[in-house]
């Protein structure tokens, strides 16, 4: 079990992430919350305490759900096989509509590497 320390290092981080995905500096933020530049840098850093009203429209600005906030720094930074794990507790009709769009990836993929090595031996 995470620590507190942790949980809110996520919150953070995940805070920090999407407000860089939407093209945004701190001083906006900060503007758009209502804060001055200076504190809003200290909440995002974890100088100063993040309070709920602030998350909730941090979220709201951003039109991101307030659960993404709270997942383990980003879903793209977990090991694949906590990802494979994840996969395997869903519905079986969502992992089988994941798994045809992982098949069809693969076999383009590899489609694109005969390609290369073909071209790689027609120009020898």
């Amino acid at each position: 079990m995470e620590t507190y320390e942790e949980f809110l290092e996520t919150i953070l981080f995940n805070m920090r992430k999407q407000r860089e995905k939407h093209g945004m500096r701190q001083y906006q933020m900060a503007e758009k919350l209502g804060y001055e530049p200076a504190l809003y840098n200290k909440v995002e850093l974890g100088k100063k305490n993040l309070r709920l009203p602030t998350l909730f429209a941090f979220c709201k600005e951003l039109d991101v759900p307030v659960c993404d906030m709270f997942l383990a720094k980003e879903l793209e930074e977990q090991p694949l096989s906590s990802k494979l794990r994840r996969l395997m507790d869903m519905p079986e009709d969502e992992r089988l509509a994941i798994e045809r769009m992982m098949d069809m990836a693969l076999e383009r993929h590899e489609m694109l590497e005969k390609k290369k090595g073909g071209s790689a031996t027609d120009n020898g």
